[in-house]
């Protein structure tokens, strides 16, 4: 239905929502390029969880992708111990990760609290595929 709406309606609506409703019009509506970045954006940095963590939990690669190439989010951050990347992997979300890894400055190496890889992740979910990814990258620390 929102999308049916033309974008200059979207601007306005969005106006008039609080945090929580716009954050959720914006995860959940597949027209966000209608919808203002800047709104978007400091909506979702006034969250708790970064707004990168959000978007990849929200299955929103979309978003996701605006907030690395246009604010220059840290691909890296860290929130509850796990980066974007592990996140992804404990979703078992293969888009995402396909995704993370195109960006040179992911660190494929990275740890959660407990000291476990990406590959240690993977492996702990059972998803084979995933492992069979990760294990294409040279760069890869098998021992985490």
């Amino acid at each position: 239905m929102l999308s049916t709406l033309p974008p200059e309606l979207l601007r306005i609506i969005c106006k008039f929502l609080d945090k929580d409703n716009l954050l959720k019009l914006c995860l959940l509506c597949r027209c966000t390029s209608s919808i203002s970045s800047e709104g978007l954006y400091r909506c979702l940095t006034s969250e708790r969880m970064p707004p990168l963590h959000r978007a990849i939990r929200c299955a929103r690669l979309d978003v996701a992708a605006r907030l690395l190439d246009k604010y220059q989010a840290d691909i890296n951050s860290d929130y509850a111990s796990k980066t974007p990347l592990l996140l992804a992997i404990e979703l078992r979300y293969p888009e995402a990760i396909e995704f993370i890894l195109r960006y040179e400055s992911v660190d494929i190496n990275c740890c959660d609290f407990g000291g476990n890889g990406i590959l240690s992740l993977a492996v702990t979910n059972g998803s084979l595929a995933i492992v069979e990814r990760l294990l294409r990258f040279d760069s890869v620390n098998i021992n985490y």
